[in-house]
């Protein structure tokens, strides 16, 4: 399995038999760190080859032939997968974690998109954030400067 050109492990492949409009459950297994993933013992025939991880989803109807058949699978990203979360820690130039500094979220454009505090931890977290390229603007109280 491919996504933007890499592999896509740890993602869950069942094979399903179709006869007679019933499918059965044929063969499961999980895609290895270069993204494949062997099954054996599969005899000819029309299947429902099925890939599934937290992220992305596949499923496609495939006619097996006699010897060695190799898919291609390019997976979808999940629609619940459109958005994100962004999270991190700000710390000032000795390293301290700097509590209540102001967090903004920046769009590549340059729109401004949501902004929060860091908690007493210096820890920040934007959530239902949707897929792209960000930039985070921090200004603290102590040193007055963004």
């Amino acid at each position: 399995m491919i996504f933007n050109n890499k592999p896509v492990d740890m993602c869950q492949v069942e094979i399903y038999a179709c006869y007679y409009g019933v499918t059965t459950l044929c063969e499961r297994t999980i895609t290895d760190k270069s993204g494949m993933f062997f099954i054996d013992g599969i005899s000819s025939g029309i299947y429902i080859i099925r890939a599934e991880n937290n992220m992305f989803y596949y499923k496609e109807k495939i006619c097996l032939r006699p010897g060695v058949n190799a898919l291609n699978i390019y997976p979808i990203i999940k629609p619940k997968m459109m958005y994100g979360t962004i999270s991190g820690v700000i710390v000032d130039s000795e390293g301290n974690r700097v509590k209540d500094a102001l967090v903004v979220l920046q769009r590549k454009d340059g729109k401004l998109i949501k902004f929060t505090r860091t908690n007493s931890q210096g820890e920040y977290l934007f959530y239902n954030v949707e897929r792209g390229e960000y930039s985070i603007i921090t200004c603290a109280k102590k040193e007055q400067t963004c």
